[in-house]
């Protein structure tokens, strides 16, 4: 340990040395315990499994399941640790929109139960390291991060709680702010400099011999010139309802509607040029509303093929096989194994592609 390296306890790995920049997103659901108090056992557990199949969608469409993510249960909310880049912090921002916007409504839907839900939401980032902790004895790991992000986040939060009217709203830091303000709104922080909390979070940032220096940002909304830049954009913005893109798709399928009662071969053709996999998907929806246009073959290969991850294509394939009139076929198995994780799940959709008539 004298030479400034830092070993192996035993018990965990640090994975590598010195740090790299980290953004923590911090999600509290304001007085949880008081809430979950009123809720019966059975209440509870079904509240807690819908934290998770409401997040879930979410994350998969904002690529934050990656193996260098790390997401954590605080036992209040959500902790999302991950590599600092511009990329990375977009999409943190574009969630934390989603849940400010959604979370009540969504968990509703899923619970059956209308409560008041409220969040307080952070984004910090910070120079962490990167703690590798076993699972099992299998010799296998859960990364972990160590270190400035995750404190200031949580700083942060006791900053939100103090204020007035503060909950409900998406605060970041400077870090973050550097890499998203080409692409969000912002209003200047709104926590007062007499907060013991904020502070608390000057005094642990102060540099220049005590003078403290930490600007936050409160996050409004997103760009208009942002939709086309990234696919995190339009994602959040269809899930808010407030994209253009789904007012194309609207326009297109009235004018189809003008001509003609749409069919398979129309449906399959819109959704082959939609402009995007949200606006194939939602055509895709009213194809199966609509009589004497079922989905078929090339229909289902098509969406394979637009899909944005393999869960999603794989899924569709599920469905497929399950639809009368669409069989998988050499299209459907080789856009598959193209895109298939890793070597094991392509080699199975190539044996069970010998398989198939």
């Amino acid at each position: 340990m004298g030479d400034g390296k830092m070993e192996p306890s035993g018990k965990y790995q640090l994975e590598q040395e010195g740090s790299a920049q980290i953004l923590c997103l911090v999600i509290d659901i304001v007085s949880s315990a008081t809430k979950a108090k009123k809720r019966t056992a059975e209440g509870n557990r079904k509240f807690y499994k819908s934290l998770v199949l409401q997040i879930y969608p979410h994350l998969e469409e904002l690529d934050l399941l990656e193996a260098s993510e790390t997401l954590k249960f605080t036992g209040d909310g959500w902790m999302i640790m991950s590599g600092a880049n511009e990329n990375k912090a977009v999409a943190l921002c574009c969630l934390a929109l989603i849940m400010r916007h959604n979370f009540k409504s969504e968990m509703t839907k899923l619970t059956g139960r209308s409560e008041s839900l409220s969040l307080r939401i952070t984004i910090c980032s910070g120079h962490d390291f990167k703690l590798g902790i076993p699972i099992g004895g299998g010799g296998s790991q859960m990364a972990d991060w160590v270190g400035d992000s995750a404190r200031r986040a949580v700083r942060l939060q006791d900053c939100v709680k103090e204020g007035k009217n503060t909950n409900n709203h998406v605060y970041i830091d400077y870090g973050v702010n550097d890499m998203v303000k080409s692409y969000f709104t912002f209003v200047p922080s709104p926590f007062s400099l007499r907060s013991k909390a904020f502070k608390r979070l000057l005094s642990e940032e102060a540099v220049d011999g005590g003078n403290a220096v930490y600007p936050v940002f409160k996050v409004k909304g997103i760009h208009k010139k942002s939709i086309s830049v990234n696919k995190y954009f339009e994602y959040t913005l269809v899930t808010l309802k407030r994209t253009e893109k789904k007012k194309t798709y609207k326009t297109i399928f009235a004018k189809v509607k003008k001509e003609a009662s749409p069919d398979t071969v129309t449906y399959t053709k819109l959704i082959k040029g939609a402009p995007n996999f949200l606006t194939a998907l939602e055509l895709f929806k009213e194809m199966k509303k609509t009589p004497g246009a079922t989905p078929n073959t090339v229909t289902y290969n098509t969406l394979i093929n637009r899909a944005p991850n393999f869960l999603t294509a794989h899924g569709f394939f599920e469905e497929m096989k399950k639809t009368p009139g669409a069989t998988p076929n050499t299209v459907t198995y080789n856009t598959l194994i193209n895109g298939a994780p890793d070597f094991p799940t392509a080699h199975g959709f190539f044996e069970e592609m010998k398989k198939t008539p």
